[in-house]
C-alpha cells in the first residue's frame, strides 16, 4: 500500500471485508451494519472507532513517499523518477509524462495530497515568491491578499523582511495586504540569524509529513465534501467517551 496505488474497487472490497468482520465476528456471515463505515472511520474524538478507510489510507501512505522524493531529491529513485518524467520541471511540477509506471503513478497521487498542505517556512525569504507560494500559516496554507487596486508590489519575500533588524516592514505589509494577511504575517516567526527558507507540513507541529496527520486531512476533505453530519448515536457515543476521559483525570 506505500509503493503502489492501489484499485478503488480493490479498497472498497477491502472496506466491505473489514466492516463484515467487525459486525459479524467473521468474514462470510451477513449481519446488519448499524452505523455506515463512513461513520465508524471518524475518530475516536468525534464518535467513531478509528478504523483506516483503504482508499484515504493507501492516498496517505503514498505522500510519503512523495515527501520522501521531495527532501531527498539526490536520492537513487528521485533521480530516476526526474530522469524519466520531468527533466526540465521540479518534482512539484511534474506531470505523469508518457507511458507512466503504476509507482510514479501512485506517487503523483501522493503528491498531490502533499501539495494542499505544503507551506514555506520563511528564512530569508529569497526564495519565496510574494503571490505564488503558499507561506501564510492558514489552514489551508495560502498567499496574501493585496489590498485592491495595487499594481505594483514585490516579488520576493525578502524585500518584506529589514535585513537589519530581521523584522518584517509593518508599515510596508499594511500598505499592500489586506489586514488579515497583515495579521498572519506579522505572526509568522522570522530567524535572528540568516537562514535559508524551507518547505515543511503545515499539519504537524514538527514541520514532517506523516501519514496519520495527512490520512485526518483526507478524512476532514471528505467530511467537507459530503456534509455528512453526525448522527444522534455517534454524538452519544462521543459524550460518553467525554465523560469517561474526565473521570480518568
Amino acid at each position: 500500500m506505500s509503493a503502489f496505488r492501489l484499485p478503488q474497487e480493490t479498497c472498497r472490497r477491502c472496506n466491505g471485508q473489514l466492516s463484515k468482520y467487525w459486525w459479524a465476528g467473521q468474514d462470510k456471515e451477513n449481519r446488519i451494519h448499524w452505523i455506515s463505515w463512513s461513520a465508524i472511520c471518524q475518530i475516536k474524538f468525534t464518535g467513531g472507532l478509528g478504523f483506516r478507510d483503504f482508499n484515504r489510507f493507501n492516498i496517505g501512505l503514498l505522500a510519503k513517499q512523495a515527501w520522501r522524493v521531495l527532501l531527498n531529491p539526490s536520492s537513487h529513485i528521485a533521480r530516476i523518477y526526474k530522469a524519466r518524467y520531468h527533466p526540465v520541471h521540479d518534482f512539484l511540477n511534474a506531470s505523469a509524462g508518457s507511458r507512466p509506471s503504476w509507482a510514479w503513478q501512485g506517487v503523483l497521487e501522493g503528491r498531490d495530497l502533499l501539495k494542499r498542505g505544503l507551506r514555506w517556512q520563511v528564512g530569508d525569504g529569497s526564495q519565496i515568491w510574494l503571490l505564488q507560494d503558499n507561506w501564510l500559516p492558514s489552514s489551508p496554507p495560502s498567499c496574501p491578499k493585496l489590498r485592491p487596486g495595487l499594481h505594483s508590489f514585490p516579488s520576493r519575500i525578502s524585500e518584506l523582511i529589514c535585513p537589519n533588524s530581521h523584522s518584517w516592514k509593518k508599515d510596508l505589509l499594511v500598505s499592500l495586504f489586506m489586514p488579515e494577511s497583515v495579521d498572519l504575517i506579522l505572526a509568522i516567526p522570522l530567524p535572528v540569524s540568516h537562514s535559508f527558507d524551507s518547505l515543511i507540513w503545515h499539519y504537524d507541529s514538527s514541520g514532517a509529513y506523516t501519514v496519520k496527520s495527512g490520512y485526518h486531512l483526507l478524512s476532514n476533505e471528505y467530511n467537507l465534501i459530503t456534509r455528512r453530519p453526525y448522527s444522534l448515536l455517534i454524538h452519544g457515543f462521543g459524550n460518553c467517551c467525554g465523560v469517561w476521559r474526565s473521570r480518568q483525570k
